[in-house]
């Protein structure tokens, strides 16, 4: 969860933590995905090879294919860049 607060042609590099809490490898694909509310609350996410949409095309973020191993976290880097223009609350 991020809570970014950036101006029109900003730029900022963050890491993600990803991890497996469980006891046995788990195989993953992390990458970049709208997110959006569902009716009654909740939220839905854009499956893997849907066209990015909105501010998720802000991030630039490498897809990966990797297992991550029990009860290890790995970090990624990524960037985010808020386009010139870019009107306020989006």
């Amino acid at each position: 969860y991020f809570d970014l607060t950036m101006k029109p042609g900003e730029r900022r590099s963050l890491r993600v933590a990803i991890g497996n809490a469980g006891t046995d490898p788990a195989p993953a694909k992390i990458y970049a995905a709208d997110v959006y509310t569902l009716v009654n609350g909740g939220f839905g996410l854009r499956t893997e090879g849907e066209p990015a949409t909105g501010p998720t095309t802000w991030i630039d973020f490498a897809e990966e294919t990797l297992s991550l191993e029990p009860e290890r976290t790995i970090e990624r880097k990524f960037a985010v860049r808020v386009p010139d223009g870019t009107a306020p609350g989006q």
